[in-house]
């Protein structure tokens, strides 16, 4: 009895395999591997905290000890960034009403009158940028000369080094996995249905690609 029952599974099993069309397993198949990478690379990524916690932390600390340290300059260099953007809209809104004054030029000096001043509107942008600009490049410069602002980014870049080291062999060790994972997603783009350029099909795909694990 119950190696018929098994038998009639099994029928039934292959007899809906049977029934599935190329587009569903096709689908089915783009879904699987899709998922299947999202959950190794989050594995491998949990793995790769896990290794450097300490690392992770320390390369923390030292970003907030020079965020803190070179807070008073970035101050400084937000109200130049803020004053060279309403330099430059002050001055475009002054040249948009000169252009405006030039279409209702009447005669040739008046023409010559307002294309002198756009000329001259443009000029003083520019010279007034670069006034704002020096003092951006001088204020970076100071910050960056400091001993304490250089030893901090050569500590965070030591870390940042060594994290990537690490991130580089653990990866290597599923290299194998994410090879095969990789061949397998070119295989199915290879023997892609046509069908599934239909825009039913698209959006099936498009969901698939947002959340393959859903």
């Amino acid at each position: 009895m119950n190696k018929i029952y098994i038998l009639a599974v099994i029928f039934l099993a292959a007899t809906l395999y049977s029934c599935t069309s190329p587009e569903e397993k096709w689908i089915s198949d783009y879904k699987q591997v899709k998922c299947d990478s999202v959950k190794l690379s989050e594995k491998i990524e949990e793995e790769i905290k896990k290794d450097l916690k300490d690392t992770l932390a320390a390369k923390e600390t030292l970003e907030k000890d020079l965020k803190q340290l070179t807070a008073p300059d970035e101050k400084k260099l937000a109200g130049f960034n803020d004053a060279l953007k309403k330099s430059d809209a002050d001055f475009d809104k002054k040249i948009d009403e000169a252009k405006a004054e030039l279409k209702k030029a009447k005669g040739k000096e008046e023409e010559k009158a307002a294309n002198k001043k756009i000329d001259g509107l443009i000029f003083q942008k520019s010279e007034a940028g670069k006034d704002i600009g020096q003092k951006i490049f001088v204020t970076k410069n100071e910050m960056n000369k400091k001993a304490a602002v250089k030893s901090l980014k050569e500590e965070i870049k030591s870390k940042e080094k060594f994290i990537k080291e690490k991130t580089e062999d653990r990866r290597s060790k599923y290299k194998g996995e994410i090879k095969r994972l990789q061949n397998k997603l070119l295989e199915l783009q290879k023997d892609k249905p046509k069908k599934l350029e239909e825009e039913a099909f698209k959006k099936q795909i498009e969901a698939i690609d947002k959340a393959p694990c859903n």
